[in-house]
């Protein structure tokens, strides 16, 4: 079965957030069903990723600087934190924080890509398809915390 191909012949849909800096293979290695937005790691917060899943993303990878190999000395723990958060309102919402997935890499690690690539396709494969829901219509409605 083609990796791409999911569970009942639904082609998995992947959204990947990286940074072109050190991550370079990335759109080389992404292959079919992936959207490749290239942006710093810092960059990607709830709200970003809520509006994959809301543009029909069965999964998310988020793949940015490790510390110090950062060009943009961004706070890559303060990145991770906020993607966390999301991912947390995620899974209130009903989408399983394994289809969420985060790495910081440096420059030398770009060549672990794909293998990354292809391990996390296995783990969308085995959780199938996301069950597509109409409601929260926005990315701040997915992430909102709440009273």
């Amino acid at each position: 079965m083609d990796s791409a191909v999911g569970s009942r012949g639904h082609e998995l849909r992947i959204t990947i957030f990286h940074c072109p800096r050190c991550c370079g293979e990335t759109a080389a290695a992404a292959g079919h069903g992936c959207r490749v937005v290239d942006c710093c790691g810092a960059e990607v917060d709830g709200t970003r990723v809520a509006a994959a899943f809301l543009d029909g993303a069965d999964g998310v990878l988020v793949l940015g600087c490790l510390g110090r190999a950062c060009q943009r000395s961004c706070d890559d723990v303060e990145a991770f934190r906020r993607i966390h958060a999301g991912a947390l309102a995620l899974q209130r919402l009903g989408v399983a924080p394994a289809r969420l997935q985060r790495h910081w890499l440096t420059p030398r690690e770009a060549t672990r890509i794909p293998a990354l690539l292809v391990a996390f396709r296995r783990r969308l494969h085995v959780l199938g398809p996301r069950p597509r829901q109409p409601a929260p219509t926005t990315p701040e409605a997915m992430t909102a915390t709440g009273p």
